[in-house]
């Protein structure tokens, strides 16, 4: 077991690639906001950016820890 980390107040770790390298989740910032963050161990914990929105969530990542897919807030407040 490994601490990858923490940002905001809350996180959780919602998928890890299956050779154990990435970690996506999801972290809730002090003013409420949902952001996403990406885990390795070269670059630890890092926020993936808020796409314009106040929600983003990284879902899963592939196998190889290539991609990540989740969903994100517009500027507009659309989901995508």
């Amino acid at each position: 077991l490994e601490v990858v980390g923490t940002l905001g107040i809350e996180s959780r770790a919602l998928a890890v690639s299956e050779d154990g390298d990435v970690v996506v989740g999801t972290y809730r910032t002090e003013g409420g906001d949902a952001r996403a963050f990406v885990w390795t161990q070269s670059e630890g914990t890092v926020d993936i950016g808020d796409f314009g929105g106040s929600y983003v969530i990284a879902n899963d990542v592939s196998a190889n820890g290539n991609i990540i897919v989740g969903a994100a807030e517009n500027e507009s407040g659309h989901l995508r």
